[in-house]
C-alpha cells in the first residue's frame, strides 16, 4: 500500500465500489484509472453481470467471494512489484465482499476507495455502503466520490440539485465531496459497448479514419461502414477524453504512473486544462 505521488516501490491499489448495478463501476476501472495506472489486469468480482472485460474489452482477473484468499495474495504480490491494481467490484458481489473485508480486516490494504454513483437511487446505496465502510475503519480522507452518468450543469442540472441525497449524507458523515469530480452521461460508452470496440485500441487509434471515409466512395458498403464506425468512435473519444482527463485530476489520487496505451498522449493541453 502506497501513494502514488510517493517513491515508495509499492503500488497504489483501489478499490471501486457501488451497490447498484449499471452505476457506471465498470466504466470508471476501465476507462478511467486503468488506463492512467498501468496495464495490469483489473481485478474484477463480478459473477452475473457485464464485466469491465464484457464492456470495454479490458484485461481482467476475475474472483468471486470464495477466492477471496487467492485476491488478497494476487494484490500483495502486486504491491511487493510495485504494480498498481484496481478492483472492480460488481453490484453481484458486493454483500459477499462486504463479509469478507469486515472478517478478514484487510480494508487498510486499499488507498484509495473509489464511490460511484449516478443521479438515481444509486445515491441512497452508495451512502449505506459509506456508512458501513466508516464503521470497519476506514479513514474518510481515503474516500473518493465519482458522479457518473451528470446532466450538463449549463442546462440548468447543479451538481447540488442532481446528489443532494449524496451530498446532504456525505456532509453529515464528514465525507467531502467534490462537483467537479464527474462524467457525464456520454454516447461513447454505449457506442464501444455495442459495436464491441476495444477501448485500449480506441485510445491508441490515430489513423485518419475520417479522411478513409471520403476515400471509400464507390466502395463496397462494408469496408465503407467499417470505416464510418472507426471514425465515428474517434470523435466519441475525443469528445470524452476532456471529460475522463478532468474526473481523474479530480479525483487527486494523484498523477498518472503508468499510463498505457496512448492515454496521457491523447490528453492535449487542452483536454488537461478542462474545468
Amino acid at each position: 500500500m502506497s501513494n502514488v505521488e510517493s517513491n515508495d516501490p509499492e503500488g497504489v491499489n483501489i478499490a471501486v465500489m457501488s451497490p447498484a448495478g449499471t452505476s457506471g463501476k465498470s466504466t470508471a476501472s476501465a476507462c478511467l484509472l486503468q488506463p492512467n495506472l498501468g496495464d495490469e489486469p483489473i481485478l474484477s468480482f463480478e459473477s452475473s453481470n457485464d464485466d469491465a472485460h464484457d464492456l470495454y474489452g479490458a484485461e481482467i482477473e476475475t474472483f468471486v467471494p470464495e477466492t477471496f484468499s487467492s485476491y488478497m495474495e494476487v494484490l500483495a504480490q502486486r504491491d511487493r512489484a510495485g504494480k498498481n491494481s484496481v478492483t472492480d467490484v460488481g453490484a453481484s458481489c458486493y454483500e459477499p465482499f462486504m463479509f469478507e473485508l469486515r472478517d478478514s480486516h484487510v480494508l487498510h490494504s486499499y488507498d484509495y476507495v473509489v464511490l460511484v454513483a449516478d443521479p438515481g437511487r444509486a445515491q441512497t446505496d452508495v451512502l449505506l455502503c459509506l456508512e458501513k465502510l466508516l464503521d470497519q475503519g476506514l479513514e474518510p480522507s481515503k474516500v473518493r466520490l465519482l458522479l457518473n452518468k451528470t446532466k450538463p450543469v449549463k442546462r440548468g442540472f447543479s451538481m447540488a440539485m442532481q446528489f443532494s441525497t449524496l451530498f446532504k449524507g456525505c456532509m453529515d458523515l464528514g465525507v467531502e465531496t467534490n462537483e467537479n469530480c464527474f462524467i457525464p452521461h456520454h454516447a461513447l460508452f454505449s457506442y464501444i459497448h455495442l459495436h464491441k470496440i476495444d477501448w485500449r485500441d480506441l485510445l491508441a487509434d490515430v489513423a485518419d479514419h475520417r479522411g478513409a471515409v471520403a476515400a471509400t466512395r464507390g466502395q463496397p458498403m462494408g469496408q465503407r461502414l467499417s470505416r464510418e464506425k472507426a471514425a465515428t468512435a474517434q470523435r466519441l473519444r475525443d469528445g470524452a477524453l476532456p471529460h475522463l482527463a478532468r474526473a481523474f485530476r479530480e479525483l487527486n489520487i494523484g498523477p498518472p504512473t503508468a499510463p498505457a496505451f496512448g492515454y496521457v498522449s491523447a490528453l492535449t493541453s487542452e483536454h488537461l486544462d478542462v474545468a
